[in-house]
């Protein structure tokens, strides 16, 4: 009956076309190749299906946006889609387990500039040329980035999964120079901890990856899993964005804690950062006033000349204060700090939150 149904819309020369089998099936519902293979396509988003393109698509070249999310499509397919639809703008893969090895080839495609790949499990090496391409999300296990031609790239998000075994820090680091024209820019902190420099960078003053990021106007921060990313990691990235004027942190229920090496390495460094002279905005969520958050608010208020808003904000459930007036004298040193005379403080709770909000959702696959 569905399949007639299906049928039925082709007939009719539908335009857009989105299945959800999820709600009412086991097993994934299977798409034959005739149900597909129609002309008058441009949006198709698909939601556990199984689906077999034939390696001779003669159709869907009017297609500009594909959704697949827990579809078993193989990487070939995915690439006889991309070489077909030559006028595909946004391409998202959620959950489609059996792709590996992923080599998008857009060289010559005029419009392509979406790119969302999430929890992709088996995923292992991501390839792309696509010199139009302005929007990647990724979501999963740090994989092989291999970026032929991305110099069009403004907006991207990186949210690594914690891996059981050792984390291979040369695979972030082998991304850093395809996110050099990014204006907008999510990461989790295992990317920071990956890009962090190390007992041997700092005994010989280095800080770190040489990187600038010229162009980054928007940074957010999303802390993960077992978090040793802290402040002095945070203020070594920003170092690199001489043009960053919003930043958003998100502790996102983690510890934030210093370390003996923190202690006895990195807190003393944090003096020899330069000012961050066009940062007006900063907002961090699940403010727990514990110590070394105290340092975090700390840099930001010396560091960052022209602040005008620092928002701290607190879940409902946590009995801090909403104003200075709670507390006066406790926070107090927070009015010693400012080194911006227009620099305002604000606490908030979560619920109470009308701040300005960041660009990118923390959650954004399906």
């Amino acid at each position: 009956m569905v399949s007639k149904w299906i049928e039925i819309s082709i007939s009719k020369g539908v335009e857009e076309l989105e299945l959800n089998f999820i709600p009412a099936r086991i097993d994934p519902f299977q798409i034959s190749r005739d149900l597909i293979d129609v002309e008058s396509l441009r949006v198709l988003k698909l939601t556990f299906c199984e689906l077999n393109f034939p390696p001779n698509l003669t159709s869907l070249h009017l297609l500009d946006t594909l959704i697949l999310k827990k579809v078993e499509i193989t990487a070939e397919m995915v690439e006889t889609l991309i070489l077909n639809c030559t006028l595909l703008e946004t391409l998202e893969l959620v959950r489609c387990d059996a792709i590996r090895q992923l080599k998008l080839s857009a060289r010559n495609h005029k419009r392509f500039k979406v790119l969302k790949l999430g929890d992709c499990s088996d995923l292992s090496l991501i390839e792309i040329d696509a010199p139009t391409l302005r929007t990647f999300y990724f979501y999963g296990q740090v994989p092989i980035f291999l970026f032929t031609e991305v110099s069009q790239l403004k907006d991207a998000v990186l949210n690594f999964i914690p891996t059981k075994g050792f984390m291979r820090h040369s695979f972030i680091r082998n991304i850093l120079d395809n996110l050099t024209d990014v204006s907008v820019l999510t990461v989790n902190s295992i990317f920071l901890e990956g890009i962090s420099p190390s007992y041997e960078d700092l005994k010989q003053n280095a800080r770190g990856l040489p990187f600038l990021y010229r162009n980054l106007k928007e940074f957010q921060l999303i802390m993960q899993g077992g978090v040793y990313c802290n402040t002095y990691d945070i203020a070594a990235f920003l170092d690199n964005c001489p043009s960053i004027e919003k930043v958003f942190i998100d502790f996102n229920e983690c510890s934030f804690e210093g370390s003996i090496y923190w202690e006895m390495h990195q807190k003393q460094e944090l003096e020899s950062f330069g000012f961050l002279r066009h940062l007006k905005f900063v907002k961090v969520k699940g403010f727990r006033f514990q110590e070394h958050e105290h340092e975090l608010v700390k840099f930001f208020l010396q560091k960052a000349i022209n602040l005008e808003t620092l928002a701290l904000v607190s879940s409902m459930n946590r009995l801090y204060p909403c104003s200075y007036s709670d507390d006066i004298e406790r926070y107090q040193k927070y009015f010693l700090w400012q080194s911006s005379p227009r620099a305002r403080v604000t606490f908030l709770y979560d619920c109470k939150d009308k701040t300005t909000r960041p660009t990118h959702q923390k959650i954004w696959q399906g």
